[in-house]
């Protein structure tokens, strides 16, 4: 029952990877390099489709597969939606869009659809920041230059027309620094290590301002530090894992840093600050940081790092002493059980924030439950801290039924819900 129950949200998420297989699949198979590979792929791409259509149709016909519920039905527009929005990812250069349907506004499609069909939540505020910024960057390099970052040149550009591309570098620049600087704080890691390791990042920045001048004593001073910076970065993970200090924050942390060093260091490349110029490539930083920050929102909950980065469409929704009906308390367990078979190691949690029937928002907590009870204590305390920062409503994850946990969390002033069908516990908690 529980992998029939998940069946409509794999779908979901498979409609994403349907594009880019099959062209793979057209490339290989094609007797020759063909400029209508993408029209291939779009023929297969709707034929598999209606074969999946057609085969859901007949599972429910046939009972083995229920009727997708409100929920279920958005998830699958919205896949039907990255469907789309994945083809014109995949063949941005056949059909001649590159620089127009870009990776910034086709991303800002995604996370359109999955706020307004299911999440109700503009999160995450990361690329919510830093994508229309991106696309407004872009799109005004294309008209002043001619020329977007995969092009081979840019022509000739006015005066005029070249300070605004530079001030634009610098908006980007700052932008991305300050921002990135912002969640650096927010890990609240601070040890020797760190310490040295944001040094040793400001020098080799400051160094390679000058890099076409340096002499061959200050390049080896560079090649020395670069190599110290790499060395104390390992150490770093070894020793906080070897005294079981590590958190994930820690991995998150390092990705920033050493992305903003990247940048640092690339602008010293191009002498954005000594003899700034048009340079189209340094539009690829913005490429660059679309990815990473999206793999780092991606990243954060499969770690289990809660740092807040959410705003609320509807912050008046009521929390306090809502009463959950039985079909919520099924979309609930319904939710959660979708999460059954991600680890997520000891201490570690993940938050999802979704809206029942419409109305009310919860945040779905899944973990996995330590043996020892001291262990499920701290653990407790641990979510506590960071959940009453969230607000809303909290629901632990549909668990087998635990003594001892179940006392714990009443404690805590958590409600049990018990799920008739499936014989599982979800946990409420209003703040």
């Amino acid at each position: 029952m529980k992998k029939v129950n998940k069946m409509y949200y794999i779908l979901t998420y498979m409609f994403f990877l349907y594009p880019p297989f099959i062209w793979g699949l057209v490339s290989i198979y094609s007797n020759s390099v063909s400029s209508d590979d993408h029209i291939a792929t779009l023929y297969i791409n709707l034929i598999l489709l209606l074969v999946l259509i057609a085969a859901i149709a007949g599972a429910i016909y046939f009972d083995k597969l229920h009727v997708p519920t409100q929920t279920e039905q958005k998830y699958l527009l919205f896949g039907l939606i990255g469907n789309i929005v994945m083809y014109f990812y995949t063949f941005q250069n056949a059909l001649n869009i590159s620089n127009f349907v870009t990776v910034y506004l086709l991303l800002i499609v995604v996370l359109g659809v999955f706020t307004l069909l299911i999440s109700k939540t503009i999160k995450p505020l990361e690329l919510w920041i830093l994508l229309p910024l991106f696309i407004a960057i872009d799109y005004i390099h294309l008209a002043i230059t001619g020329c977007g970052w995969t092009d081979y040149n840019c022509g000739n550009v006015s005066n005029s027309g070249e300070t605004i591309i530079i001030i634009l570098y610098f908006v980007m620049l700052i932008s991305i620094f300050l921002y990135y600087i912002k969640q650096i704080v927010q890990y609240q890691l601070i040890d020797p290590f760190k310490l040295i390791h944001g040094l040793l990042g400001i020098i080799i920045i400051i160094m390679f301002q000058n890099i076409m001048d340096l002499s061959t004593s200050a390049e080896n001073l560079l090649m020395t530090l670069l190599i110290a910076l790499a060395f104390l970065l390992i150490v770093d993970f070894i020793v906080s894992i070897v005294n079981k200090t590590y958190t994930h924050r820690m991995t998150l942390f390092y990705i920033r840093t050493l992305t903003l060093i990247a940048i640092g260091m690339l602008t010293g490349m191009i002498e954005l600050f000594k003899d700034p110029s048009v340079e189209k490539e340094f539009l690829g930083v913005m490429v660059a940081v679309t990815y990473i920050s999206l793999g780092i929102n991606i990243l954060k909950p499969l770690l289990g790092v809660t740092i807040p980065d959410t705003f609320k469409l509807s912050p008046t929704t009521p929390k306090l002493n809502y009463h959950f009906t039985e079909e919520m308390i099924t979309d609930i367990h319904q939710i959660t059980m979708l999460k059954d078979d991600i680890e997520i190691g000891l201490y570690g949690y993940r938050i999802e924030n979704v809206t029942l029937n419409d109305t009310q928002q919860v945040n779905i907590i899944s973990f996995d439950i330590p043996d020892e009870p001291t262990d499920q204590k701290h653990l407790i305390e641990e979510m506590l801290k960071d959940l009453r920062n969230v607000g809303d409503t909290i629901v632990f994850e549909s668990i087998k039924f635990n003594d001892t946990l179940d006392e714990l969390l009443k404690n805590y002033g958590f409600t049990a819900l018990y799920h008739n069908e499936t014989h599982l516990m979800s946990y409420i908690l209003e703040i």
